[in-house]
């Protein structure tokens, strides 16, 4: 793993642990989010509009495992999560790189409505 992604994977660990207040709480159950895909959507929404390599989402997603699966399950992942996001937010392939997480103008997430702090 490169050390650009190491330091964001152990900051990501670090809010985790913090409660880092940028991100929704529970399992977003307003989108109705599998584990796995709470943890794609978790690392996006924390970089929302800048890219997010396929190896961090992949590490983000199976660090502790010495087999992961392909990167077919993370596009499976991205595919389904395209699906549930609500109107106004998509998430962008960077050919050969990563994704990226945009929101149109004044779409907002019910929890960034419930507290204006959060955008």
């Amino acid at each position: 793993m490169p050390a650009t992604e190491a330091v964001e994977y152990l900051l990501e660990l670090l809010a985790d642990a913090l409660g880092d207040q940028r991100v929704p709480e529970g399992d977003c159950q307003e989108l109705r989010l599998s584990p796995s895909e709470i943890v794609v959507f978790r690392r996006l929404y924390r970089s929302i509009g800048n890219l997010v390599t396929r190896d961090a989402l992949m590490n983000a997603l199976y660090i502790d495992r010495p087999d992961p699966p392909g990167e077919d399950t993370l596009r499976l992942f991205i595919l389904r999560l395209r699906r549930k996001l609500p109107a106004g937010f998509a998430i962008e392939s960077v050919w050969s790189r990563g994704y990226r997480l945009t929101r149109a103008e004044g779409a907002r997430f019910s929890w960034e409505v419930a507290d204006p702090i959060l955008t």
